[in-house]
């Protein structure tokens, strides 16, 4: 299942070979799994993670940073700047620091804080697991509220 959701996380974001992609979380189970797909399918990788996975996801090919308060700069300071995209695996609460890590919130997937999606104006899901995640497993991508277009 949290490859499942990894894949289908990082599927939502589009093409991620070449892109700089943070995955935010990357200590949990869906997040491990989403930066090694993002690793294989050719992008540059930062991972949040704690100590338990920092050196395995080091050796995969990830560049790690602690998550927690000021992980914004710890993320942008070796990206050079905002990276392209993010996959969200991190529990609830860290979605305000994600948001100082790209230049445009639609770059944003999440597999956990749908709640802070909806307080910011994220609109209904994009994508949720049918056959092999629970159907209350939703992936959100902000949509400007406005619109009724799928990204």
């Amino acid at each position: 299942m949290a490859t499942e959701t990894a894949s289908r996380g990082l599927t939502a974001l589009g093409d991620v070979s070449g892109r700089t992609v943070l995955i935010s979380g990357a200590g949990t189970t869906v997040g491990f799994a989403a930066a090694q797909i993002a690793i294989l399918q050719g992008a540059r990788v930062i991972a949040s993670a704690g100590k338990i996975y920092a050196d395995v996801l080091r050796d995969a090919g990830a560049d790690v940073v602690t998550y927690g308060e000021g992980l914004g700069e710890r993320v942008t300071t070796p990206a050079d700047g905002p990276v392209d995209l993010v996959f969200d695996a991190a529990p609830a609460g860290v979605m305000p620091e994600l948001l100082t890590t790209v230049t445009d919130p639609a770059h944003i997937v999440t597999a956990t804080d749908f709640d802070a999606l909806k307080n910011l104006g994220y609109a209904a899901p994009v994508w949720t697991c049918t056959t092999t995640c629970s159907a209350s497993t939703p992936i959100w991508r902000r949509r400007a509220a406005s619109t009724s277009q799928s990204p």
